[in-house]
């Protein structure tokens, strides 16, 4: 995934129940578990004050709701801390910014090994780390890939085999050589780039989380949405996750502790059109190829980052890899394998309630031969 002006709904209200917060395939529905009393620790009436900020930031929408126990407290210098944390990992890792630090290493790496910020050491290197422990199913470098299918123009192409061999020789990062002593990273084979934006917007969510803590911890609870990656801390609400083929539907609801974030991956909003077939956006970097047996992957894990990127590893190498990670858990929905107009999914180490569709309204989308993982 990478940063894109995407026009992406956004609603923002105040109910009985609580707060509803809606961003992408994402809703963050109200404060508390199930059947937890309003008056109960944890819950919404339990703090003397609140706020909420809605800004865009890395070229999305972005949201935050803060909680304390102080009734008379100005939010602003929090929020501030939130918004600069954001703008800071944005100036990092920003693929199309040309004066980002990511840029300036994409221009050069090939022809001398690049020494990166401690910042960007740290995101490389759990970036490569989570290729190896994926078997390749995360991978921020495709973007040969990207730019080969037409998905940073917007202008999707079928591109011909040898393009596609072309770009994946441009593609792994095996070919990308770390010197952990200088922080340094070269590109053995020209025509490279690395994309971060399939593990940058869970990083500033921990990011923000933690300047929250260490500047302003009279901060007791909240969750931080950015472009759909929901981080809580504090106190236990209630998230859920969109119909993948109605839009004003919710087809998960998902307690979460207050300690975890989410992340949804699918293809189903960002595509292009090639020949009047769609290509989701998200690639299989072991193929080349567009992911098509998968609506979305839905993730809750520890940090942000990891689950920016296992739910875009998930999405890509489906349940044996997501059973690989016995302590995430996760929620699949995809095709299924004998009939592709009707809704399977995969659910993992969760107790969510789940109201799915039973049919999969545009087949269109998918293979009509089986995906060759599965055989």
């Amino acid at each position: 995934m990478h940063f894109l002006n995407i026009d992406k709904k956004l609603f923002f209200r105040l109910t009985a129940r609580g707060l509803i917060l809606g961003l992408g395939m994402l809703l963050l529905i109200h404060f508390g578990l199930p059947g937890q009393k309003r008056n109960r620790p944890g819950s919404e009436k339990s703090f003397a004050a609140s706020s909420s900020l809605l800004f865009t930031s890395m070229s999305t929408s972005a949201s935050a709701r803060l909680y304390t126990d102080e009734k008379r407290y100005d939010f602003e210098p929090a929020f501030e801390t939130i918004r600069t944390e954001f703008r800071n990992v944005e100036s990092l890792c920003n693929f199309f910014d040309p004066g980002s630090e990511l840029s300036r290493l994409n221009r050069t790496a090939a022809e001398k090994p690049f020494v990166c910020s401690d910042d960007l050491w740290f995101l490389l290197t759990q970036a490569r780390d989570y290729t190896k422990k994926t078997g390749g199913a995360f991978d921020v470098s495709i973007s040969p890939l990207m730019e080969v299918w037409g998905f940073y123009r917007k202008e999707g192409r079928l591109p011909p085999e040898s393009a596609l061999v072309s770009a994946l020789e441009r593609t792994g990062m095996d070919k990308v050589r770390f010197d952990e002593k200088e922080k340094s990273v070269f590109f053995t084979v020209p025509g490279m780039a690395l994309n971060l934006g399939g593990i940058a917007k869970g990083y500033a969510l921990d990011r923000a989380l933690a300047a929250l803590r260490k500047k302003h911890p009279e901060i007791k609870a909240g969750f931080l949405d950015l472009g759909g990656n929901v981080l809580s801390f504090g106190a236990a609400f209630q998230a859920a996750v969109r119909d993948p083929f109605s839009p004003g539907k919710i087809c998960a609801q998902i307690p979460m502790d207050g300690t975890r974030a989410v992340a949804t991956s699918g293809a189903y909003e960002r595509f292009v059109t090639i020949g009047g077939r769609r290509y989701g956006h998200i690639l299989d970097p072991r193929t080349g190829r567009p992911v098509e047996r998968c609506f979305s992957a839905t993730v809750v894990a520890p940090t942000g980052l990891e689950s920016d990127v296992l739910s875009t590893a998930f999405f890509v190498a489906g349940e044996n890899l997501a059973e690989s990670f016995p302590g995430i858990e996760v929620l699949l929905l995809r095709p299924g394998k004998a009939d592709p107009g009707r809704l399977d999914y995969f659910q993992q180490g969760a107790e969510w309630t789940l109201d799915l569709p039973l049919r999969v309204p545009d087949t269109k989308v998918l293979k009509k031969d089986a995906d060759p993982r599965e055989k």
